[in-house]
């Protein structure tokens, strides 16, 4: 009977490989150098993973999965919202899972830029519609989880918002592949809230929206500016 797969050693070859594969691409990486800096044997490799392009795929499945968690976090926010103004009064705290779901793709951008940029295999191409199906549809979830409060009227066709946020989300990220500095993912997340509620909703239901967003922005930044200068006259 073979040695049953070791879970830590599983999570050295995914990190191994996840360090080979942002600076050569799938195409170019070897084996031998992922198990190399696992300090595993290849037969440890091939117990765990079949070759390089599962391995691949493994970390493209992580980082979806990681995504679709964060997006379920707006969903379930949602759910518990009655009316209009109880959406509004939750403004920050969707502020700050966007920032979340933001900080997720910025620890991620080398498997993002692995997806996105380098290859064109047809795992590549199959993963990459894969990925991008997955969020169509979990922002779908979340347009019908909006329009639980009866008096939110919605002003837009919810496939053209679940593709617009879906690309606006995608567009933010590669955005941030040029960045050699982390970029202010709070003002991309105000930005990208009055957007989508200034498309979304109609002008009545908005204000109140918007109005709840900029109370939101207000307080954090209170929440942000030192005490020594909020008290100077």
């Amino acid at each position: 009977m073979g040695r049953p797969p070791n879970p830590k050693l599983r999570d050295d070859i995914l990190r191994s490989g996840r360090q080979v594969f942002a600076e050569v691409g799938l195409e170019s990486a070897r084996v031998e150098e992922i198990t190399r800096r696992a300090g595993v044997s290849k037969g440890s490799f091939y117990l765990h993973f079949e070759g390089k392009e599962q391995l691949f795929e493994q970390l493209v499945r992580q980082l979806l999965e990681d995504v679709l968690a964060e997006l379920k976090c707006h969903d379930e926010m949602h759910c518990t919202a009655v009316s209009v103004e109880n959406i509004a009064a939750h403004a920050g705290a969707e502020l700050h899972a966007t920032m979340s779901l933001l900080e997720l793709f910025w620890h991620s951008r080398d498997v993002f830029r692995m997806l996105m940029e380098l290859g064109g295999s047809p795992l590549h191409l199959r993963l990459r519609r894969e990925f991008v199906t997955a969020l169509v549809q979990s922002f779908r979830a979340t347009f019908d989880a909006n329009r639980h409060p009866p008096e939110l009227q919605i002003s837009v066709d919810p496939d053209v918002f679940s593709l617009v946020t879906t690309g606006a989300i995608m567009m933010l990220n590669w955005r941030m592949l040029d960045s050699a500095e982390k970029p202010d993912l709070w003002h991309y997340a105000v930005n990208l809230h009055r957007l989508l509620i200034g498309g979304v909703a109609v002008p009545e239901t908005a204000s109140i929206l918007l109005r709840g967003l900029d109370e939101a922005v207000a307080a954090e930044r209170t929440r942000r500016t030192p005490p020594s200068l909020a008290t100077e006259p």
